[in-house]
Parts: C-alpha cells; sequence; structure tokens
C-alpha cells in the first residue's frame, strides 16, 4: 500500500485516464486561476485592459508548467505500480507471492472459505536429477495448471520453493476436498524436451464456518499438508482440531 503526502498528491493529480488528466488539469488551472484573481482585486483592482489581456503571460507560462507538472506524477504513479507489483508478485511464475497473497486474501478467513496449503511431492529430485531449469518449468507448469482449477474469485499463490495456497471462496468442504483430491493425484510436466513427468502434490485444507485470521488458517493447512505428507504424499488431509504435528 502507498503511503506519504507524495502518495496522496499522486492520487489525486494523476488520473490513470487521458479524460481524468485533462479534468484534473482544468481544475488545477481553475483553481490557480482563483487564487490569482483574488490577489489581483486584493492589490490592483480590475485591471484596465481586462482580464483575458491580464491573464495572458499568466497563461503562457503557468498552463506548460502545470502540464509538465502531471505528465511527472503520471511517471510516479506508473513506477509506483510497477514497484508494488514487483513486491507483491512471483517472478518466475507470475502468482502472487506471500505479501501478495496476504493483502489479497484480507485478514480473515470468512464463512465458507475453504484454505488449501500445497507441496509438490520430491521436488529436490527433480532439481538434483534434471536440474534447476526443469525444476523452474515444473513450478511453471504446476502453477497454470492450479489456475486452471479456479474460479474468479479464488485466489492462488506461490509462498516460496515448491509451496502453495489456494484459497476457495464460498465453497462447501465436499467440493473443495474435491479439487484437492483431483490435484494431489498428479500433474503432468514437461521437464525437457521429450521428457515428461507427473508430479504429485500433498495438500491440507481447513475450512471455518465461523470467520478465522488468516495466519491461524495457515498454521492449520499446514498441519494438515504435514500429515499428508506422513502418511504417504499424493494426497488431501482436512485439518481437525485433533490433528497433531507430524512431518513425513
Amino acid at each position: 500500500m502507498r503511503s506519504g503526502l507524495m502518495s496522496v498528491l499522486v492520487d489525486i493529480a494523476a488520473p490513470r485516464s487521458l479524460i481524468g488528466f485533462c479534468v484534473r488539469l482544468l481544475c488545477l488551472m481553475a483553481l490557480v486561476w482563483g487564487v490569482y484573481v483574488v490577489q489581483e482585486l486584493a492589490f490592483s483592482g480590475v485591471p484596465d485592459g481586462g482580464w483575458i489581456t491580464k491573464a495572458r503571460p499568466f497563461c503562457i507560462t503557468a498552463v506548460p508548467f502545470m502540464a509538465a507538472m502531471l505528465a511527472l506524477l503520471g511517471h510516479l504513479r506508473t513506477l509506483q505500480d510497477r514497484l508494488h507489483d514487483m513486491a507483491h508478485t512471483d517472478t518466475l511464475t507470475g502468482l502472487p507471492n506471500r505479501r501478495g497473497f496476504v493483502e489479497r486474501a484480507g485478514p480473515a478467513i470468512g464463512r465458507g472459505d475453504v484454505l488449501l496449503a500445497l507441496d509438490i511431492d520430491h521436488f529436490k529430485r527433480i532439481n538434483d536429477t534434471h536440474g534447476h531449469e526443469a525444476g523452474d518449468r515444473a513450478l511453471v507448469r504446476v502453477a497454470d495448471a492450479l489456475r486452471a482449477q479456479l474460479r474468479d474469485d479464488d485466489l492462488v499463490a506461490r509462498l516460496g520453493g515448491e509451496e502453495f495456497v489456494v484459497l476457495l471462496r464460498d465453497l462447501p468442504l465436499d467440493a473443495a476436498r474435491a479439487v484437492a483430491d483431483r490435484i494431489a493425484r498428479g500433474i503432468d510436466v514437461d521437464l525437457a524436451p521429450g521428457l515428461s513427468e507427473t508430479l504429485t502434490l500433498s495438500v491440507g485444507l481447513t475450512e471455518r464456518v465461523n470467520a478465522i485470521d488468516l495466519p491461524e488458517a495457515l498454521r492449520q493447512a499446514d498441519l494438515a499438508l504435514y500429515r499428508a505428507k506422513a502418511d504417504g504424499r499424493a494426497r488431501a488431509v482436512v485439518w481437525t482440531p485433533r490433528l497433531t504435528p507430524a512431518i513425513g
């Protein structure tokens, strides 16, 4: 989130559209012109040549200056948006990173939402056997496959390494479990030309009838994920209050 006086000025004075730019420019000119008029009335009275003659030098100097300032603010807006996107996006997969996920998901997991924590099984073996380039291909392919499973309101992010998280909005647990089972069974990945492999995933799920804060939901989903790994991987496990930590 942007903050500070400069961010406020950018948001006010540098709209994204051309129409907004023109409207803001006219408003700024009117404001400066109003200050100019009040000053002239206070100190000089109405000029003999009329306001048009009096305003000519003002317009010649002020209008280009204001246009240049608005163009600069527009550039600052673009730069800030780009930096924001870079800080909240995983550069390899194009998915939100942990920071981006937290920002988009909001502080709470609401009634009917289901959170999935996912981890690619035996991912280290891919890097060790086929190289990191193949590992990167695998991550991109898994990210694309996860996107394809989701609706418009759902959210998927890469938390780091081979770990992903999915937020299914307002979906019954049985339906979310079906999605998780389908993902866990495997995703076909082309690691290199002529070399393909089916990657399985371990998935942990948690749902809340009532709202729960996001860190707690992530903790519960992680516990279920660890249990899925301990139980043999390539499966989905739903968190329950009696679930104890187990790492396989």
